[in-house]
């Protein structure tokens, strides 16, 4: 998927099916933590190759798994709902 089409992304943690062996999206697929860490970095390197001003809202997710260069701008629900810009 071409993420430099869009300028705003929601992402919750909808990797962490590959940690856990219950309420999997695919049954098809074997999760793994290795998955877990390949798609997080990927959407790491996707996220780091957006343009300045990209907004983004995370919903469990780990704040390592989010560029430097990425400001956290508000947090809500106890941090875990997060919004960020891209400087």
């Amino acid at each position: 998927m071409d993420f430099k089409r869009f300028d705003t992304f929601y992402f919750y943690n909808s990797f962490y099916e590959n940690l856990m062996d219950t309420d999997k999206i695919d049954n098809n697929i074997k999760c793994t933590p290795a998955l877990y860490n390949y798609y997080n970095r990927k959407l790491y390197e996707k996220l780091a190759e957006l343009e300045t001003g990209t907004r983004l809202a995370t919903f469990h997710s780990l704040e390592d798994h989010i560029p430097a260069n990425y400001q956290m701008v508000e947090a809500w629900a106890g941090n875990l709902l997060k919004f960020w810009v891209k400087l």
